[in-house]
């Protein structure tokens, strides 16, 4: 049985389907008849064997393989991982012990160079994360970017975006509580990711300004982002807030 998972959100150009076998086998398959939907799944393609080669290397098959391509058609299949999927809507407090789990494997294990710079997954959410027994997986590499970036762009996207869906769970500006662990997961990456420590004076500022700067990467999709709907009042508080908490 195939099922549609995803029909082009957001702007995107890509359709989704699990497929499933007789025997209850899954997998994820892609595909795409557009320019940009091409191109973002060949990003797709080249993120998943990046990441295999590092992190997934006992794998002997291709965890994403090209089914089929043509000048205006490509048919992605991708493994499917079972495991868990943490909920942004739950809250930042809720995921935090997620977030810190995240945070400590990119830290020990995403690589990057002797300038401190490494590739960048470009969507790097909790719901594209799924936590298995004694790994972490990366969905979604449609953003894949193998530009040389400071070590640790995806992880400032990963605490502002879950901390902008705790706000917006609590329909008012982030309780302390949040801030106060956002401060400390900040900490953390700022301690590892040396070039990022110019950013520490107002890290939602500058995440947001780099997204800007950097926007060719997402195309069309560029506006998808839920870190870009935070308003600039409350940009000010929180870069404010992790002054002074």
């Amino acid at each position: 049985m195939i099922y549609l998972l995803r029909n082009c959100e957001h702007k995107s150009e890509i359709q989704t389907y699990i497929k499933e076998s007789i025997s209850g086998k899954k997998i994820i398959t892609k595909v795409s008849d557009s320019v940009e939907g091409i191109n973002n799944l060949q990003n797709e393609k080249r993120g998943w064997d990046w990441f295999q080669s590092w992190n997934l290397p006992e794998r002997k098959h291709s965890i994403c393989k090209i089914i089929q391509k043509k000048s205006n058609f490509i048919k992605l299949e991708i493994d499917y991982f079972k495991g868990f999927v943490a909920q942004l809507a739950s809250g930042y407090n809720e995921n935090s012990a997620y977030i810190e789990k995240i945070i400590d494997f990119y830290l020990k294990n995403w690589p990057r160079d002797r300038n401190g710079c490494t590739y960048f997954h470009g969507d790097f959410s909790l719901e594209n994360t799924v936590f298995l027994e004694n790994k972490i997986i990366f969905l979604d590499w449609e953003h894949f970017c193998e530009k040389s970036l400071p070590h640790g762009w995806d992880l400032l996207y990963l605490i502002f975006e879950s901390l902008y869906y705790s706000i917006r769970k609590s329909m008012a500006k982030p309780i302390l509580k949040d801030i106060a662990i956002v401060k400390k997961h900040l900490k953390i990456i700022f301690s590892s990711c040396t070039l990022l420590q110019v950013c520490a004076h107002a890290p939602l500022s500058s995440l947001i300004a780099f997204m800007n700067i950097q926007k060719e990467i997402w195309g069309k999709q560029f506006c998808k982002f839920p870190i870009l709907d935070f308003s600039k009042e409350q940009v000010y508080f929180i870069d404010n807030a992790l002054r002074k908490y």
